[in-house]
């Protein structure tokens, strides 16, 4: 129940988002940054969500940046993969179909 809750909300903020033009990559960079944040030791939260990131010691900053890119790089890959997805589906199909063929000696 309560992660249904969760989800419905983050679907209300994502049509706020959307509609203020701030994109799908900049939402996932900022849950991506503030997420980091979070798990923070409180003394180093309330100083990075008052000073900004740069008051973070450089291996947080550095891990947030990190992240930061595999959200930049999963926003190239996922239009490269939807265009690989049927010819993988048809790779995947074929093997199961020779494999079928092969229990059954045709």
């Amino acid at each position: 129940g309560n992660m249904l809750g969760v989800l419905h909300s983050l679907g209300y903020t994502r049509g706020l988002l959307n509609s203020l033009r701030f994109s799908e990559r900049r939402r996932l960079r900022s849950l991506v940054k503030f997420a980091h944040i979070g798990l923070c030791p409180p003394e180093l939260r309330d100083k990075a969500l008052s000073d900004g990131t740069s008051a973070l010691p450089l291996l947080k900053r550095l891990q947030i940046y990190a992240s930061v890119v595999y959200v930049d790089l999963l926003a190239i890959l996922l239009p490269v993969l939807m265009l690989l997805g049927p010819f993988l589906f048809l790779v995947e199909f074929l093997r199961w179909w020779v494999g079928v063929l092969w229990t059954f000696g045709g």
